[in-house]
């Protein structure tokens, strides 16, 4: 499993692998097994719209703090709407951080830049 998580994010350094794998392993008596929900890559039977969700998201009141990573395969689909200026304009009391050298699976690649991140905006509020 470390191998194939390492062939599908080539940012993700070995030790972190093998800790991913053997987190999201579990033994059983037929072998080893996903220990993570099998329903997650399954398509939404909702469709999901996306100015649905805005009206949703325009609606939080608290600070929110949103982390990226910038080498995101995902961040350039999403165009105008991935700027902070647009995100602001969706949650008022949005802070966004932006990880320049990792990318969608930002905790994976990095967790300490990710737990710095969260940790000087807890203690900045």
């Amino acid at each position: 499993l470390a191998a194939i998580l390492m062939r599908r994010n080539s940012r993700l350094a070995p030790p972190v692998a093998l800790f991913v794998a053997e987190a999201w392993l579990r033994q059983t008596d037929a072998g080893y097994r996903l220990a993570t929900d099998p329903m997650h890559r399954l398509i939404n039977p909702v469709l999901y719209r996306r100015d649905e969700a805005e009206a949703c998201w325009r609606l939080i009141e608290i600070p929110m703090l949103l982390v990226l990573g910038e080498q995101s395969e995902y961040l350039p689909a999403l165009g105008a709407d991935a700027t902070d200026e647009h995100l602001h304009t969706i949650v008022k009391r949005l802070s966004v951080v932006r990880l320049p050298s990792v990318g969608h699976m930002l905790h994976h690649e990095d967790p300490a830049a990710v737990a710095a991140a969260i940790q000087r905006y807890v203690t900045e509020r």
